[in-house]
């Protein structure tokens, strides 16, 4: 009965073949009706369907030949819409375990993304681009997850209430600081006390030009940092002095250092097109799913984990038209700060 138990338990779909009566087939199935399991129920044409079982999916099956096929398609159609069911179900899962905290909202959506200027090489496009790829997708997740967004506020990153930072709230930070005036003060808060740290900067490769007023305005790299050690992690232009084809960015989440079941997370890059890149990786499936399994695979943590504050490296590589597509993002790395830097962010 264990083992009969531990393989109904670990099904996503019950099938069961109701044309004759067995005491053991109906256990089973009332155990998968009590554990609340997706049921398929098979039965010859004309079987008497108990009325305990009213409601539950019947596929009729004939008894000759020439009904097979039918069935058979009948079957197929059936598992299909299932495994349709399923996989936008597992979706759903996944980005609730990427994205809402145990206390999810309210929820602030902080981002102020630029918009191309005449003389830019930005791309414009009738397509989101940029740090709106993150306010899109965070949107497009709270509807699924929550059924609506209520809850959820967008505020301008440059533009914030002072104490922001102190309120019992869930906070999104899209973009660096050169477009939000918290993002470099929520990654410290995220990764405070951990040996590897990220920080998003003017480059030194630059220098200020007159139109530059100051740092915000100059052009943004990545710096990662480890123990005395820093790597600048900076992208590709086209040629000819045109935008990125080529840059990376960083997603960071943890817990909220002052308020418990609250949640801190940043979608930001050097550039529209890192900052596009973190914000697709954060907020698709498709994408969240590969961060999940990097977690597993790598540091033998869970997504789902909020208690445990973690980062990851993503790359982004613009199209021929030299905007971001879903494709053009890959994950690069992952990170889970240790215990230390908990406790640290607690105090």
């Amino acid at each position: 009965m264990k083992k009969i138990h531990a393989a109904i338990d670990r099904s996503k779909l019950v099938i069961a073949e109701i044309s004759e009566p067995s005491p053991n087939v109906f256990y089973e199935l009332g155990y998968a009706v009590g554990i609340k399991k997706q049921i398929l129920l098979i039965a010859k044409v004309g079987t008497k369907i108990p009325a305990d079982l009213h409601g539950l999916e019947v596929i009729p099956r004939p008894d000759d030949e020439h009904g097979a096929a039918a069935f058979e398609e009948n079957l197929r159609a059936n598992l299909d819409l299932f495994m349709e069911r399923l996989k936008t179900s597992t979706s759903r899962a996944l980005l609730r375990d990427m994205l809402t905290a145990e206390n999810p909202l309210p929820a602030f959506i902080a981002a102020s993304p630029r918009y191309p200027g005449q003389n830019s090489p930005e791309p414009t496009d009738e397509r989101t681009c940029g740090d709106n790829l993150g306010v899109l997708g965070l949107l497009s997740a709270f509807g699924s997850i929550f059924g609506e967004t209520r809850g959820v506020e967008l505020v301008s990153g440059r533009n914030l209430a002072p104490d922001i930072l102190e309120r019992d709230l869930n906070l999104y930070v899209i973009g660096s600081q050169s477009a939000n005036l918290i993002a470099d003060r929520v990654m410290e808060m995220i990764q405070s006390g951990g040996r590897t740290s990220w920080r998003l900067a003017p480059s030194p490769k630059h220098e200020p030009s007159p139109k530059q007023e100051d740092d915000k305005d100059r052009p943004f790299s990545l710096y990662r940092r480890e123990g005395r050690h820093e790597w600048e992690w900076t992208g590709t232009k086209a040629p000819g002095g045109g935008g990125p084809v080529e840059d990376y960015g960083v997603i960071m989440r943890g817990p909220h250092p002052k308020h418990p079941g609250r949640m801190l997370t940043v979608m930001a890059g050097p550039t529209s097109l890192g900052t596009g890149a973190a914000c697709i990786a954060a907020t698709r499936s498709e994408h969240v799913l590969k961060i999940r399994e990097k977690m597993i695979e790598e540091k033998r943590i869970e997504i789902s984990d909020r208690q445990r504050p973690f980062w990851v490296l993503v790359r982004g590589v613009a199209n021929k038209d030299r905007l971001l597509d879903v494709e053009g993002v890959t994950i690069e790395e992952v990170g889970v700060y240790s215990k230390a830097a908990e406790a640290s962010n607690a105090r």
